[in-house]
C-alpha cells in the first residue's frame, strides 16, 4: 500500500492535538478529584463522561497509528530486501556481460590472428 508522508504528518499532528487535549482532561479530573477532597464544589457533572469519551478516543487513534508505524516498518523492511536483490541481480548482469564483452575480444583477436596469418 503506498502512502503519502503528508497524510502521515497530518495524521501526527491530529495524534498530537488528541494527546494534548487527553492530557488536559486528566488533568481537569486530577484537579477536580483534589478539589472535592478539599471540599470544593463543581457545576459540571459530566467532565468524568468528557474524560471517558477523549480516552476512548485516544485509545482509537494510537491503535490505528501503531498499526500505521508497524504497516511502515514492514514496508520499508520490504523495499530493503527488494533493492538488495535488485542490486544483486544488477551485479549479476554486469558480471555476466563482462564476460560476454571479454569472449567477443578474444573472438575479435582470433579473427584479426587468423587474417594475419592468410
Amino acid at each position: 500500500m503506498r502512502r503519502n508522508n503528508a497524510t502521515d504528518f497530518f495524521f501526527g499532528i491530529i495524534l498530537i492535538v488528541f494527546t494534548f487535549f487527553c492530557v488536559l482532561a486528566f488533568l481537569k479530573a486530577g484537579l477536580h478529584m483534589v478539589m472535592k477532597f478539599f471540599g470544593f464544589q463543581f457545576n459540571d457533572d459530566n467532565t468524568e463522561s468528557i474524560i471517558l469519551s477523549v480516552f476512548i478516543i485516544l485509545v482509537v487513534l494510537l491503535i490505528i497509528y501503531f498499526n500505521r508505524i508497524k504497516e511502515y516498518i514492514l514496508l520499508k523492511k520490504d523495499l530493503v530486501f527488494k533493492r538488495k536483490y535488485l542490486e544483486i541481480l544488477l551485479q549479476n548482469y554486469k558480471n555476466e556481460l563482462e564476460t560476454k564483452k571479454a569472449n567477443y575480444q578474444n573472438i575479435k583477436n582470433r579473427i584479426d590472428e587468423i587474417d594475419e596469418i592468410l
